[in-house]
């Protein structure tokens, strides 16, 4: 039996436009009607979330930056699992900052280094970095909402100190760059630092958190905290920061058809792509069948 199905957004809940299709959201509907749970399990903010879920009417709860946050369906905080002041210090000081794009998402919203009149360039060099810098299916009048968006929700700060002199909590931090070699080096030396847990969503990323928050992690503690037992939960995820979620031993654990490599052969299962429902049809498959 599931009561639980938990979706990484990009490249698995959301299709090539970043758009959760029709069946996608027929079928949630459905499951939740049975009484099985939802949630998001994403390395997206709060408000990255309700952005491209917002079109759908979903109602639930989301495991946010890689299991640094947890929100209720009303958009309350009910966790936080924030990042070492030392840490984040340590680790920002270490990075040329003007040699690639960080941003540092905390429980108020994203923060950045940057004067707002530099938002634009940032965003749209940023935007290069997106889906291993192949945003071609991306549609175009999306891309130009985003970029509104994001200019607007960032929070600009003058330096690290000034998030905590505001009292921000640092829940994630994420690094980009066009060129995955240099990214795939820094990712490897900052794994070496046994105080954060490492991860990414593209080739072209790194995707910092506490070491005590990561999808897997911030998972299994919500079904703990709804009854849920392990084998109850279905999961999916298509990423190397789905890692730590799919490695674990959920009932089902759901790599997509677009997935990597690494994650194929770390899942139980494999659906079919984003772009063809892969959620949805495993679900028929599954739950409904059964």
């Amino acid at each position: 039996m599931v009561k639980l199905v938990a979706v990484d957004l990009d490249g698995t809940f959301l299709n090539s436009q970043r758009e959760v299709s029709k069946r996608n959201i027929e079928t949630i509907k459905q499951i939740q009607k049975m009484g099985i749970k939802f949630i998001t399990n994403t390395g997206r903010d709060y408000g990255g979330v309700k952005t491209v879920l917002s079109k759908s009417q979903i109602e639930c709860d989301y495991i946010c930056m890689n299991g640094g946050a947890v929100f209720n369906s009303e958009g309350e905080l009910v966790r936080v699992n924030d990042m070492n002041r030392e840490d984040v210090t340590s680790l920002l000081n270490s990075v040329n900052q003007d040699e690639y794009y960080i941003d540092i998402n905390t429980d108020q919203g994203n923060c950045v280094t940057i004067p707002k009149e530099q938002a634009e360039e940032y965003i749209i060099g940023w935007m290069g970095c997106y889906n291993n810098g192949d945003i071609t299916k991306i549609d175009k009048r999306e891309m130009e909402r985003d970029l509104a968006r994001l200019k607007e929700s960032f929070l600009y700060i003058k330096d690290i100190d000034e998030i905590y002199e505001k009292g921000h909590k640092v829940c994630k931090i994420s690094i980009s760059h066009r060129d995955t070699d240099r990214i795939l080096k820094l990712r490897q030396e900052l794994s070496l630092n046994q105080n954060i847990s490492v991860a990414a969503s593209f080739d072209t990323n790194i995707e910092i958190t506490d070491k005590f928050a990561d999808k897997g992690l911030a998972l299994e503690a919500y079904a703990k905290e709804n009854n849920i037992k392990m084998s109850e939960v279905m999961a999916f995820g298509d990423s190397l920061n789905d890692y730590s979620m799919l490695s674990r031993d959920f009932g089902y654990t759901v790599a997509m058809g677009n997935a990597t490599e690494e994650i194929k052969k770390t899942a139980k299962f494999i659906t079919k792509t984003n772009d063809e429902d892969g959620v949805a049809s495993f679900i028929h498959e599954i739950i409904f069948n059964s």
